[in-house]
């Protein structure tokens, strides 16, 4: 996973909260930046309301990299992903304030950990999400990439007092042009690739492996990826 990070990251190099209106301000208010690379940043102010459980954000707040739909690379800035209303939230330096970067302008964004290596991947990827009736563009987490690729939707539920949250992960797996939805587990694998079922429960039982969570998932995607037969 680490590896396919850094492998992105090189290559960018080369070429230069589903929840209620009360917890998320779209401020008309925009955010003017003087430094040229901030500029593509701007956004709109964002206000987060605590609640009593639970949070909308993944992971905390990170140093990140930002790939600009015109190709460009913003570097280093604090960076968290908004779960709830599939957003990309930064932390302007100048006052501390919090706005939501539009994503029309956003391509991908790479988030770090204390260490500075990579922690996670985002793409922003045209699909048809399951509470929609048209695709539409979503960040979606790179897990695995390959002859067949892995995704995750990181995104939340909300209970119905609207005061806890709890995280709802939907992982797609595309082949080709297409995206498939598929659970973590063994049955649901098989189910997607039902053309390569035997060849599949082969490569899981040679390798000893159960899905049944996410990181069984990924690994099993790999293992499929490397395997010749299946790549050809």
């Amino acid at each position: 996973m680490k590896n396919l990070i850094i492998s992105i990251i090189l290559v960018l190099i080369t070429n230069v909260e589903l929840i209620s209106q009360k917890y998320y301000c779209n401020c008309t208010e925009d955010i003017s930046i003087t430094e040229d690379f901030e500029k593509k940043l701007s956004g709109r102010i964002y206000i987060n309301s605590n609640m009593s459980y639970g949070s909308p954000f993944f992971y905390k707040w990170a140093n990140g990299d930002v790939i600009m739909s015109d190709g460009q690379v913003v570097k280093n800035k604090y960076i968290r992903y908004n779960r709830y209303f599939d957003d990309l939230v930064w932390l302007r330096k100048s006052d501390y304030k919090n706005a939501t970067v539009d994503k029309e302008a956003v391509n991908a964004f790479i988030i770090y950990a204390e260490n500075n290596t990579p922690y996670a991947y985002f793409r922003k990827t045209r699909i048809k999400n399951w509470y929609q009736s048209d695709s539409s563009d979503v960040f979606l987490q790179v897990l695995e990439e390959g002859n067949i690729s892995l995704y995750a939707f990181r995104t939340v539920m909300v209970n119905k007092n609207e005061d806890e949250i709890y995280d709802k992960n939907v992982y797609y797996l595309q082949i080709n042009n297409d995206y498939y939805k598929i659970d973590a587990n063994r049955l649901s694998l098989l189910r997607t690739l039902p053309d390569k079922k035997a060849q599949l429960k082969q490569i899981l039982h040679r390798n000893k492996l159960k899905v049944r969570f996410e990181p069984q998932l990924i690994e099993a995607i790999e293992l499929l990826n490397k395997d010749y037969e299946f790549s050809n």
